[in-house]
């Protein structure tokens, strides 16, 4: 079920993100990232992981960074919060209203 339940909030987040016309690519299969996202307006990079509870394990926000170093992919956590999604920026720890 909670594979159920992540896989829907993974097409919520990406259907979000191309209705502003940003370029949206999920990874299938529980690869990680969930989402790599390119910002129509900016050409801005994000790595985006979607947690139904908001929360990250240390290994998950490890590897974000290390996507981050990488390949400047901006690392965001997307969670659910009374029904309407969130967006959270993992380098700065602070709720973003957009990416």
């Amino acid at each position: 079920m909670s594979y159920i339940k992540g896989r829907r909030l993974e097409y919520q987040v990406r259907d979000l993100l191309k209705k502003t016309g940003d370029f949206v690519v999920r990874q299938a299969k529980s690869s990680f990232p969930d989402l790599i996202v390119i910002r129509k307006c900016t050409g801005k990079k994000f790595a985006v992981e979607c947690k139904w509870n908001g929360y990250l394990t240390q290994d998950e926000k490890i590897k974000l960074f290390e996507l981050w170093v990488k390949y400047d992919l901006h690392p965001i956590l997307a969670y659910k919060k009374k029904g309407k999604i969130k967006f959270k920026d993992i380098l700065f720890n602070e709720d973003v209203n957009t990416l």
